[in-house]
This record gives structure tokens, sequence and C-alpha cells, in this order.
């Protein structure tokens, strides 16, 4: 893996050892693993408190009820399909609450009528639970305030968010697909990667270094000179390209694609080949971003949702009803993009 953390160097940082809250890693799993590989697979970046259109393009992609009350009220309508959610609900839009007590309830209706809804966390999310008092959280510890929900309460894992947010998993392989918010690996298998999340969560609570540090599953960037899977100079992938070490990542999660959200702006490969700001882009069907910045207040676009039929054809689909075609079993082409949706 081009940018690795060394795992059993682990410092405390803003929440002590003493702090951390308990989790059950049985009922709450580091990384949510569903060995089926579903005919309808659907996946959705980075809502940041959008409610409105959060449930626009869940409605075109007919996996809820059109009739809708409050955001606890919502009916899964996908069948026996899966729909992965990658984190960064909260923050920059104002109505952080409302989405997730409806991804909250949407996860319980799917459960309950034959389909599967798994939520990760974001950077966000655990940034929130790991020091509320930070900057990325003033957004949603704001529309607690409105609601007069206890803030505290959350943070400590009270009440339905508190447990809904502590709870989340971390990533989630789905069939031959890995799922997560900042995608990094540090090309450690499942297994291995579970086995890190937990003794760090366990050690540290949410302000874990595995989780906070910079090349971690849910922090790791790209763009602004830094790709996670760029070969570095000091790394032992330092001889191998970008593909060949996402190759190897994939190979390790035991899937053949991967998909991050996290990333809504410009992301150039080593090779010339550009994703463009509020694009769905996949690269060589290894990786998929699908963080499109649709939030009001990121204004890249009205989002879009990730559409996989049979394994075999992989579509960004927008709220106003465009789709276009990412990569297919057939052609497979190097790369696919989407135009960012504004309509």
């Amino acid at each position: 893996m081009a940018a690795i953390w060394i795992l059993g160097v682990l410092s405390v940082t803003a929440v002590r050892a003493a702090d951390a809250i308990p989790r059950d890693w049985t009922r709450h799993p580091a990384i949510v693993q569903v060995d089926r590989q579903p005919e309808r697979l659907f996946a959705i970046g980075d809502v940041h408190g959008d409610y409105k259109r959060l449930v626009a393009l869940l409605r075109r992609a007919a996996l809820i009820s059109p009739k809708l009350g409050r955001p606890e009220t919502v009916q899964w309508t996908g069948g026996n399909a899966v729909l992965v959610q990658t984190g960064d609900m909260i923050d920059k839009g104002p109505h952080s609450v409302d989405v997730l007590r409806f991804m909250a309830a949407l996860r319980r209706s799917a459960a309950a009528n034959g389909g599967q809804v798994v939520v990760t966390m974001g950077n966000h999310e655990a940034e929130f639970l790991g020091g509320p008092n930070v900057d990325k959280a003033k957004d949603f510890i704001a529309d607690l305030k409105r609601k007069h929900i206890a803030v505290d309460d959350v943070v400590h894992c009270k009440s339905d968010l508190g447990e809904f947010l502590c709870g989340l998993p971390f990533g989630a392989r789905v069939g031959d697909w890995f799922f997560s918010h900042g995608g990094n690996n540090s090309g450690m298998t499942v297994a291995q990667l579970s086995r890190a999340l937990e003794q760090g969560v366990d050690k540290e609570g949410y302000a874990a270094k595995v989780l906070m540090d910079p090349n971690s599953l849910l922090e790791a960037r790209l763009g602004e000179g830094k790709v996670w899977f760029h070969p570095s100079e000091k790394s032992p992938d330092a001889k191998k390209s970008e593909r060949e070490i996402l190759t190897a990542d994939a190979a390790a999660l035991g899937v053949k694609h991967m998909v991050q959200g996290h990333q809504p702006g410009e992301v150039a490969f080593a090779d010339g080949q550009q994703r463009h700001k509020g694009e769905m882009f996949q690269r060589w069907s290894l990786l998929f971003l699908i963080d499109t910045g649709m939030s009001r207040q990121i204004k890249d676009s009205k989002g879009a949702i990730l559409r996989v039929i049979q394994n075999k054809d992989v579509t960004a689909v927008c709220p106003g009803g465009l789709e276009t075609k990412l990569w297919d079993e057939a052609s497979q082409p190097d790369y696919g993009r989407a135009a960012p949706c504004l309509r």
C-alpha cells in the first residue's frame, strides 16, 4: 500500500482510554460483511445534511415509497436490493438530525421487507464522537440544539441518535464490492482491518488514530497533491503503478471493486486521467468515487446514486432521471465519468 500507518503504535489522542465507550463488536462489527452478491446494489455518498436531496435520490431509484411524512416513517420499496451509504450524513447542511433518523428508519424498514441498508461511518461522524467541540461538527451540534437534543447524550452513545452513530461500521464488503468513506485499507484484509479498528477504538474511543490518521480508512485524501494509492518512494510499493496498488488492495479485501465517498473534488491520476469536480467516476473498475458534493451548501451537484445490476452494469443515476453508464462487464472501460447532476 502506498500510504501505510503502522499498527501497534497508536498514541492516545483527544479521548483517553478511560473515556472509551465499550462497543459490542459482535452486534456492531467494524466491517459489515454480506456474502451474497445482490442482483441490485445501490450506493450513495456524502449527504451532509441535505435531507430533501437524499429523499429525491432514493425515490428516483425506487427504493422508498413516494409518500413520506416524518423521516421516521420512511418505507423501503426496494425488495431484496442492498443499499450502502458511505458516511458523512451530518454537517454542512442544516438537517443532519432528519438525515440520521431517516437512515436509521430505512435500515429497519429494509430489514423487515427483504432488503438491506448498510450505513457506514464517515470522518464527520467519527470526529464528532471523538470530541464534539470540533469545527467539522459545528453544524450538527447546532441542529441538535435547535431540536433540544442533548449533545453530551449523543456523543456518549445515548438516545436513539447516539446508539445509531456509535454502532455504525467503518466499512462494508458486499459480494465483490468493498465500501468505505475514505478508501484506504492500507493493504489489509477484512480480518486485519477489523482487528485494527476494534483494537484502536477499544483503546482510544472514536478519536483513535486508526480512524483519525490522515491516511486512515475514513480520512485518506485524494487531490491537493495527496493520493492514497499513489506509489511513494518510501513505500514497499514504490515501483508499482496506481493500478497495481489498487488491484492488490482489492485482492487483499477479497473483492473486485472498491467504492468510496469523501472526495467531491478534482482527482488527478498519474497517467494524466482526471476526475472532475462533482462527477461520479470510476477507474479500471477498481475504484468508484461517489461523493458528488450533493449538499446545497457544497453546490457541486444535486447528487447521484450508484446502481449495480447483476454485478455487470454500473450506472450513475441523477435525481432528475438522467442515467450514465460508468462500467459494464462487456466493454470494461478503463474509466467512466458521469457529469454532475444539476437538474
